[in-house]
């Protein structure tokens, strides 16, 4: 029994990370003069390329930047502690009764403004 195949479909699906993935499907017309693998081949690349690209790269970007607010964090209560402990000292001394409290470095920032992704247009990704 053979087959007559017209059309040729594939789809991948891309890790964007935080639990969030993209799927694509590309689609074409086959004819029997054409190499099927090649054919097949010429799919997956398209898909790979019309994928959001370096999706891994802003995960790991995302990751590291998660990394360092948590140092910092780390460290500014570690200055906090010597902060009351040297303030602590300097009043029971009574070399300055009046030190400073340390300041409160809550939302100093404006929340960061979620902007909006925008999806590559499929119909300008050329079929060969």
């Amino acid at each position: 029994m053979t087959f007559d195949i017209k059309r040729i479909a594939y789809e991948a699906c891309f890790n964007l990370g935080n639990y969030e993935n993209e799927k694509i499907r590309l689609e074409a017309t086959y004819s029997p003069d054409q190499d099927l693998t090649q054919v097949i081949e010429d799919l997956r690349g398209k898909c790979r390329s019309a994928a959001q690209p370096d999706a891994n790269k802003s995960w790991n970007e995302r990751q590291k930047l998660q990394n360092d607010i948590k140092k910092l964090q780390t460290r500014l209560k570690e200055l906090q502690d010597n902060w009351e402990t040297v303030s602590t000292f300097l009043k029971a001394q009574g070399i300055k009764p009046d030190v400073a409290e340390f300041p409160q470095l809550t939302n100093l920032l404006t929340p960061a403004v979620e902007t909006e992704v925008i999806e590559p247009d499929y119909d300008d990704i050329p079929f060969s």
